[in-house]
C-alpha cells in the first residue's frame, strides 16, 4: 500500500510563501501561486495516467511530486481555500485547486492489486474514478485560472 506524506519546506521563492499568513489574499496575490500549484497539477497527469496502467516507477514519481505539492498547499491556505470570499471567481478557483489535489491524494491512496487478484478489476475501476473526478476539478481550475488572468 502507498501513503503519501507531506514534507514541511517550501521554497522561499514559492508564489505560496507567506501568502497563509496574509489574510485575505486577493486575486492579484493568489494567481502566482494558483500557477504553480497548477503547474504541478499538470506534472502529475501523465504520470498519475501512467500510475493506473500499472507503471510502477510512474507511481513512485507522481507520489515523489504529490508529496511535493502538499506543502505548498498548506502555504496557500490548506482547507482554507475552501472558505467562500466575496470574489466568487477566486472562490472557485481556490476550490478546485483544493479538490484536484484531493483527488489526486485519493487516486494515490488507492492500491490496486495485480490483475489475477479477485479485487483488482474494481479497484481499477475505482481509481480510474478518482483520477477522471481529478482531471475534472484540475480542467475546472486551469480554466477559472486562465479566466482571472485576463483580467
Amino acid at each position: 500500500m502507498s501513503t503519501v506524506a507531506c514534507s514541511d519546506t517550501v521554497q522561499a521563492t514559492s508564489a505560496c510563501s507567506n501568502l497563509d499568513q496574509a489574510a485575505g489574499a486577493s486575486g492579484a496575490d493568489f494567481i502566482p501561486c494558483a500557477g504553480e500549484m497548477l503547474t504541478a497539477l499538470d506534472q502529475l497527469v501523465p504520470l498519475s495516467q501512467a500510475a493506473l496502467r500499472g507503471n510502477k516507477q510512474s507511481r513512485l514519481d507522481g507520489e515523489t511530486a504529490l508529496r511535493q505539492l502538499m506543502p505548498i498547499v498548506s502555504e496557500a491556505g490548506g482547507d482554507r481555500l475552501l472558505v467562500r470570499s466575496t470574489d466568487r471567481d477566486l472562490s472557485d478557483l481556490r476550490a478546485e485547486v483544493h479538490n484536484a489535489v484531493a483527488r489526486y491524494r485519493h487516486f494515490y491512496a488507492l492500491s490496486v492489486p495485480p490483475n489475477y487478484h479477485p479485487m483488482a478489476a474494481r479497484a481499477r475501476q475505482q481509481a480510474q474514478w478518482e483520477l477522471d473526478r481529478a482531471a475534472r476539478h484540475h480542467e475546472s481550475a486551469r480554466n477559472l485560472y486562465r479566466q482571472m488572468q485576463g483580467r
